[in-house]
C-alpha cells in the first residue's frame, strides 16, 4: 500500500510517482517487481516506469517508484461511472496487457496478484 503523486518535472512533463507506506522486506528484484513487470507490458493503458529506488538507501527504506503518465486512464470504478463498460476492442487490450503481467509472475515463481 502506499500512495500516488501527480507531478511534473524539471522539464514540465507529468509524472506519476509512488511511495510505498511500508518498508518492503526482500531483494531488490523482489521490492521492485512491478517496475520489472511493467517495463515487459507497458503501452496503452500500463505506464512505462522510469526510475526506482529507496529514499533512504542505506537502510533501504521508502522505496518509491517513478512512471510516465498516461493523459486520460482512470481507475476501473471511476471508468464504468463514466463511460460505462468497455468496448470489446478495449477490454481485449487491458485484459491482454494483464495476462502479460500474470505470465510474467508466474514464470519468476511468484504467487498472487
Amino acid at each position: 500500500m502506499g500512495v500516488v503523486f501527480l507531478c511534473r518535472n524539471k522539464l514540465g512533463r507529468r509524472r506519476v510517482i509512488k511511495s510505498f507506506w511500508e518498508s518492503i522486506e526482500g531483494s531488490e528484484d523482489e521490492v521492485f517487481y512491478e517496475a520489472s513487470v511493467m517495463s515487459e507490458i507497458a503501452g496503452e493503458y500500463i505506464p512505462e516506469p522510469l526510475t526506482f529506488g529507496y529514499l533512504d538507501k542505506a537502510k533501504k527504506e521508502k522505496a518509491y517508484l517513478v512512471t510516465e503518465y498516461i493523459a486520460g486512464v482512470m481507475d476501473a470504478e471511476t471508468w464504468l461511472r463514466k463511460k460505462g463498460g468497455l468496448s470489446l476492442n478495449d477490454g481485449l487490450k487491458v485484459g491482454l496487457q494483464i495476462a502479460k503481467g500474470l505470465v510474467m509472475r508466474q514464470r519468476n515463481g511468484l504467487k498472487g496478484v
